[in-house]
């Protein structure tokens, strides 16, 4: 799939390139790395599945993930922690 799909298909599930980013747990310039290239096949399965939840009114994604017990979107507790791991930060 070519990055300006895969783009509208993010789109399409609701999602900002920077939020699907965050939901799959890399870094938002990881994806920007791909445009004008083709997106990896793991990457694309998971935008067009997202966005067919949503497009078809299956359910709403937050629903569908804490369905399955994962929090979304992220809390700021969890952001913050996502941050000092990154930034290298033992936790309080």
């Amino acid at each position: 799939m070519n990055y300006d799909e895969f783009k509208r298909q993010v789109n399409k599930a609701g999602l900002r390139l920077n939020q699907f980013a965050e939901l799959i747990d890399i870094h938002a310039p990881s994806i920007s790395t791909y445009s004008g290239k083709e997106v990896p096949t793991k990457y694309a399965v998971l935008a067009v599945l997202l966005a067919e939840i949503v497009d078809r009114k299956l359910m709403n994604l937050a629903e569908v993930l804490a369905h399955s017990g994962i929090g979304w979107p992220p809390s700021k507790d969890e952001k913050v922690t996502r941050l000092d791991d990154y930034r290298g930060r033992p936790k309080a």
